[in-house]
């Protein structure tokens, strides 16, 4: 599965039925290494490591945790010229939307050059069928936001600004990994270490998706960002 795809997507064409499906994460970027990954139950063999990929149901492979799709912008139809993403321009009937019947046709709003179709469209276009087959038999999917874009979304700044970077070395250092502090950390510790904003939205996310702007998450509170670092 690629940055841009969803277990769905890919199994709404038939010619991938005979073909495992596993996430991982590209080595663009170093802070990017592990916010994508397969969660496998086998011997740590490498012909074990194989045979699981090999296989589509949850025999091996027990999830996968994933990038949201929503926040890549290569996942809706783009401008090329203005940078501005958009949905469908089809109707949207289930998490794949009608795709778009002449991508010719479909013009940016707000400059009026022509899309490029995202991946969203491009794989409602290939589809072979509507719904996925085996879904109780296929791997688990949980969408997790990295913690830096949790912080940013916070504080109400970039993902690469100085605060978030401190926030996030902080975290780091006192509870451990990232991916501990997203899947594992108890609230009251992420709470003592940060701010109890900051834990209830780690928590949340766990179970359900963050609403963007996060301040709507947190619409009151004085406990946002209060390090003094």
């Amino acid at each position: 599965l690629g940055l841009s795809a969803t277990p769905e997507m890919c199994r709404c064409l038939s010619s991938l039925d005979h073909h495992g499906l596993f996430t991982s994460s590209g080595a663009h970027s170093l802070e990017n290494i592990g916010r994508e990954y397969t969660l496998l139950d086998i011997p740590l063999t490498y012909s074990a490591l194989m045979s699981a990929l090999r296989k589509p149901t949850t025999e091996s492979a027990r999830g996968f945790v994933k990038f949201p799709v929503e926040h890549v912008s290569v996942y809706w139809n783009g401008c090329d010229t203005c940078g501005a993403s958009f949905p469908s321009t089809g109707r949207a009937t289930s998490d794949l939307p009608s795709p778009i019947p002449d991508l010719r046709l479909a013009t940016c709003p707000k400059c009026s050059t022509p899309l490029i179709q995202g991946s969203r469209d491009r794989a409602a276009a290939l589809a072979d069928r509507d719904l996925p087959p085996l879904a109780s038999e296929s791997p688990s999917v949980h969408q997790l936001l990295p913690l830096s874009h949790i912080l940013a979304g916070i504080a109400d700044t970039g993902r690469d600004s100085q605060a978030v970077r401190r926030y996030h070395a902080h975290l780091i250092d006192r509870l451990g990994n990232e991916r501990y502090i997203l899947n594992e950390a108890p609230p009251e510790q992420i709470a003592r270490v940060h701010t109890p904003a900051l834990a209830r939205l780690v928590v949340k996310q766990r179970t359900a998706p963050l609403r963007f702007p996060l301040r709507h998450e947190i619409a009151g509170e004085e406990d946002q960002l209060k390090l003094d670092l």
